[in-house]
């Protein structure tokens, strides 16, 4: 009977270890993930702002040769 439950309990030890082992490689990937999306978001802001920048300085540009024309 002792000799059972010690398998057993080897068996749970060692499942448990499996299933550590696999939490932590998610665990891992989710942290990856979420650095990328934090890059890809601070890009995309600087992006838009660069974008934003340039069609009001265009608007700027357009509304003074315009005012200078007329």
């Amino acid at each position: 009977m002792s000799s059972t439950l010690e398998d057993h309990e080897k068996l749970c030890e060692q499942r448990y270890a499996e299933v550590e082992r696999r939490l932590t490689n998610v665990e891992d990937k989710l942290e990856g993930m979420r650095e990328e999306m934090s890059e890809n978001f601070r890009r995309t802001t600087n992006l838009l702002l660069t974008a934003f920048g340039l069609v009001l300085s265009t608007i700027g540009v357009v509304g003074t040769i315009i005012g200078l024309n007329m």
